[in-house]
């Protein structure tokens, strides 16, 4: 599939999409869908495990620490080419993790995203390498106590909880405000709410960006 062919795709789901929601934003930022990659990582039998990442500067690209865990080897998926990736963050009690890739591509910045504003969920189609964002409204912030991706010890997040329809392949998928800033990283869906879903806010993903610099030698165990 082409470029030209993905991006018209794109924009016929954002229009059925956004015309089945109230108080959608407006556009989806153009440099949010450049952004928006694939996450590939194998070495966790029996299958490759996929999510969603967004690039930031420097060839940095936010992802969830869940996907790449105990993981051997890591790609980021453009829509035009794959690329190796290092990790240089992961944190499996915020489940967040940071990998690089040698790229010179623009990423996006931080920024917050309050309660009441409308965002897109940027997620990615593994099937056509293209990005498929979703538009959702900030319900609140929360700090939630939940175990980390081991289901292990209890920790605190600082979460913003969303309304909007999301499935598991968005984990990892950035939270991008109508500016087209990133203010957060999905990590779950809600076990007892239709719609609702869950990503970490800037609070931890700027103290995680802060420390990724050095690659990392291991990553964890697999789930």
């Amino acid at each position: 599939m082409s470029l030209s062919s993905r991006r018209i795709t794109i924009a016929v789901l954002v229009g059925l999409l956004a015309s089945a929601c109230t108080a959608t934003p407006e556009r989806v930022p153009e440099a949010a869908l450049a952004a928006t990659v694939g996450v590939e990582a194998v070495g966790c039998e029996p299958t490759t495990e996929r999510g969603t990442g967004i690039l930031l500067r420097d060839g940095m690209v936010l992802t969830a620490a869940h996907i790449i865990a105990g993981t051997d080897a890591i790609s980021v998926v453009f829509e035009d080419e794959t690329l190796p990736a290092q990790v240089v963050a992961f944190d499996p009690e915020q489940d967040l993790a940071v990998v690089r890739v040698n790229t010179t591509r623009p990423g996006l910045a931080i920024g917050e995203i309050n309660p009441g504003e409308p965002a897109w969920v940027m997620g990615f189609d593994h099937s056509n390498d293209a990005p498929v964002p979703k538009p959702v409204q900030v319900l609140r912030h929360l700090a939630v106590t939940t175990s980390d991706i081991y289901l292990e010890g209890s920790f605190e997040r600082p979460v913003l909880e969303l309304g909007g329809k999301l499935i598991i392949g968005d984990s990892g998928a950035a939270l991008v405000s109508e500016s087209g800033e990133v203010g957060g990283i999905i990590y779950a869906t809600s076990r007892n709410e239709a719609n609702i879903g869950f990503a970490l806010d800037i609070a931890a993903l700027i103290s995680h960006l802060s420390t990724a610099k050095e690659p990392l030698g291991e990553w964890g165990p697999c789930q």
